[in-house]
């Protein structure tokens, strides 16, 4: 590193061992299988490949649902434990350590839920994704700790004042607490992308962009449709990604604008009706969109930190798939369903 610049070079040892973690990934195939079984014949399934010993470290104590969801949430901190192992170069690690802080984050908003909204620390466990330091015996502390106890140790994980933690807890501001953690953490990313010594179109840059620029705008909208006021939706959005865009979602009169405006965008597959009616769906073309981007730095410039940050998310995408076609089957969702929310690339 010079002059405050990040400098990435090449990562043979690295970039070889995430070659042979993204051949054990689950694919099309797996996800069909998946699809024609029963919830315990899904964790079954799962117990004869990558999820073994998370599925035996629970299976005394958790069935069903419950039982997948913990497997697959231990086994995705498990493998960002060992991408963290595997990266010798402290730039890669830097960058790893960076992105796996959104789990730190939203180990901490799940507890923050659960505490204000009076659910049970075994309920909330279900939630965690339990990357160092938000591990399960630490959610549950900060769980049972008084308000000043949690601010106390927020402080140490994210950059929010305490007195502004407290003064929210206090208040039961869960939302806009949220909000102060989620730009803490994004606008660290704003902050990271700014110091990397990359050219402006690398795949890292362009992937730190979509997903500033995708979070405001999935916010502006669901703020308006809220019928939150224009500099209220300000206070959520993180400086640093494509603000024009976002300042004439804001503004824009009606829904039918706003896909105007999202058709002059690189992002006009999100500017459909549908999409903006039901968020979730928009939510799920915005995660294929990332994913698809992701599969590209898989294959692009092999020896370099691309494949790497790539893998995490296919990683991270294959934890949200399981969940989803597990929860579908327990609430006897239909195949259709699952079809259209499952994010699959290729």
């Amino acid at each position: 590193m010079k002059k405050g610049k990040i400098r990435f070079g090449r990562y043979p040892y690295t970039v070889t061992r995430i070659k042979a973690m993204k051949s054990k990934l689950l694919g099309s195939e797996d996800y069909l299988r998946m699809k024609k079984m029963g919830v315990n014949e899904i964790a079954r399934f799962l117990e004869e490949g990558e999820y073994k010993s998370e599925i035996n470290r629970f299976a005394s104590r958790y069935r069903g649902a419950e039982l997948v969801e913990l497997a697959v949430n231990a086994n995705l901190a498990k493998t960002v434990n060992k991408i963290l192992k595997i990266s010798i170069k402290n730039e890669v690690k830097e960058l790893v350590e960076l992105y796996v802080r959104k789990w730190v984050i939203n180990n901490i908003k799940t507890v923050l839920r659960a505490k204000i909204n009076g659910v049970d620390s075994e309920e909330m466990r279900s939630g965690i994704i339990p990357v160092f330091p938000t591990t399960y015996e630490y959610c549950e502390r900060l769980y049972q700790g008084d308000n000043m106890y949690i601010a106390n140790n927020i402080i140490k994980l994210t950059e929010v004042k305490k007195a502004v933690i407290y003064k929210q807890l206090e208040e039961k501001e869960l939302v806009r607490l949220e909000n102060l953690l989620d730009k803490n953490y994004y606008s660290g990313i704003v902050l990271f992308s700014q110091k990397l010594a990359l050219k402006k179109n690398h795949p890292l840059l362009r992937f730190f962009r979509y997903t500033v620029d995708l979070l405001n705008i999935k916010n502006s909208i669901r703020f308006k449709k809220a019928g939150m006021k224009e500099n209220e939706i300000e206070d959520f959005i993180i400086k640093g990604g494509n603000e024009d865009v976002v300042k004439k979602i804001i503004k824009a009169k009606d829904m039918e604008d706003v896909i105007n405006i999202l058709k002059t965008t690189e992002y006009k597959h999100l500017a459909k009706k549908e999409f903006l009616e039901k968020l979730i769906e928009f939510r799920n073309e915005m995660d294929r969109f990332v994913l698809k981007h992701a599969l590209r730095m898989l294959h692009e410039d092999i020896l370099s930190v691309s494949p790497i940050f790539g893998y995490l998310i296919s990683k991270e995408t294959e934890a949200r798939n399981i969940k989803l076609i597990v929860h579908s089957k327990t609430m006897g969702v239909d195949e259709g369903f699952i079809d259209k929310n499952l994010v699959i690339g290729g």
